[in-house]
């Protein structure tokens, strides 16, 4: 999920005690063990616009209470530190929080161990998380020896064993999404699966959601995803993207016209893309004499000296390098530079052939080598 920008909030008094409850508003009560004394942080999704709100309560014997008014519903997160960053390193509980009263239990202070009650969205995120349960508990420790690996063919390994399990969980993901069309976790859900449906597919998933969801602040998201689709495909022109390359130079990919050029979306930190390499060095060497030259757009806009490393161990130094231009400042993203979401990238690697006349003549995923060694082999006559 996007991370959301933290911003001041202050609670005014409701009305009167005899009146309704506003339709906005919550209480929140928990239970924590080993916080006595101790600050404990809410931050969530306010009414009227979507405002964001980071609350703090004291835990006093063991409780503690929120109340306010939230957004009809809200991705949210209880914290030990107001920092998000670094809650999102140790330890937070993620809630949908909702209108009405909801009650919150962590018996052993692990605020990954918890249970709440009164939230619709959230009864339904804890049936989804039942049913994968089996599935992430194989997925676990194999994920955490693939980021602890420094050998990159033990990470290749761990990999292969993961595959499976995540298509696994990305299955039982799919089962939700098309039979809860009156849930906000299927347009969260949506986010992330986009990637993996043609257009027609996703916009009929979309088309079927209820008013109630399509209302939510992240169904205009979800839709500008699904339109993205339409981008970057065969059929329709290169986006002439222009920026600063690995070595400070101006570049413009409209200089290129009148040559084939494949145009590869990788970062330093995914592996499939890497592995990919030498591959793209041999296509390189082949055709480079007849006008072929490759593209490399990493997503290694936070860490470029990651990208520099990647480039020279790989060896790959003859191609284009330049980043995507992707920008981020205290949760708030900038788009208008970024060249991915100019060609519709939602997974890596992703690679696109450009004709010469500037046209996209083929999109390939991992696995497709074969159908881009055909399309080369028809673009150069051979």
């Amino acid at each position: 999920m996007k991370t959301r920008l933290l911003l001041a909030f202050a609670f005014a008094a409701g009305a009167a005690a005899c009146s309704d409850p506003a339709p906005d508003a919550f209480t929140f009560r928990g239970e924590i063990a080993g916080m006595d004394g101790e600050k404990i942080y809410l931050m969530y999704d306010g009414s009227g616009g979507g405002k964001k709100v980071l609350d703090s309560a004291v835990v006093k014997r063991g409780r503690f209470a929120f109340e306010g008014k939230i957004a009809p519903v809200s991705y949210s997160f209880l914290m030990k530190t107001r920092d998000l960053e670094r809650a999102n390193q140790e330890e937070m509980s993620v809630l949908w929080l909702e209108p009405g009263k909801m009650a919150y239990a962590c018996p052993t202070g692990d605020l990954q161990e918890f249970t709440l009650t009164g939230s619709r969205t959230q009864d339904e995120q804890a049936g989804l998380d039942r049913q994968k349960a089996s599935v992430m508990k194989e997925l676990r420790p194999l994920t955490e020896a693939y980021y602890a690996a420094k050998d990159e063919a033990e990470r290749e390994a761990l990999n292969a064993k993961m595959a499976p399990l995540r298509a696994q969980a990305a299955g039982i993901e799919r089962e939700f999404i098309a039979s809860h069309p009156d849930s906000y976790i299927t347009l969260q859900l949506m986010l992330f699966h986009v990637m993996d449906m043609d257009y027609e597919e996703a916009r009929s998933i979309y088309d079927g959601l209820t008013d109630r969801v399509k209302a939510s602040p992240w169904a205009a998201e979800v839709l500008k995803d699904i339109e993205s689709l339409r981008l970057g495909v065969p059929g329709t022109e290169a986006y002439p993207f222009e920026t600063t390359d690995i070595d400070g130079k101006p570049f413009r990919l409209a200089d290129l016209r009148g040559k084939v050029v494949l145009l590869d979306f990788w970062a330093s930190w995914c592996a499939p893309c890497r592995a990919s390499n030498p591959h793209l060095k041999e296509l390189y060497a082949k055709y480079k004499d007849k006008g072929f030259e490759i593209v490399c757009i990493a997503d290694d806009d936070s860490n470029p000296a990651a990208w520099h490393k990647a480039v020279e161990q790989d060896g790959i130094g003859a191609f284009r390098h330049v980043l995507r231009g992707f920008k981020q400042s205290g949760g708030v993203r900038d788009n208008g530079a970024d060249i991915s979401g100019r060609y519709g990238i939602h997974f890596l690697p992703t690679k696109i052939l450009v004709g010469k006349d500037g046209m996209i003549v083929g999109r390939y995923s991992s696995g497709d080598e074969e159908q881009l060694d055909a399309k080369l082999a028809e673009l150069f006559g051979e």
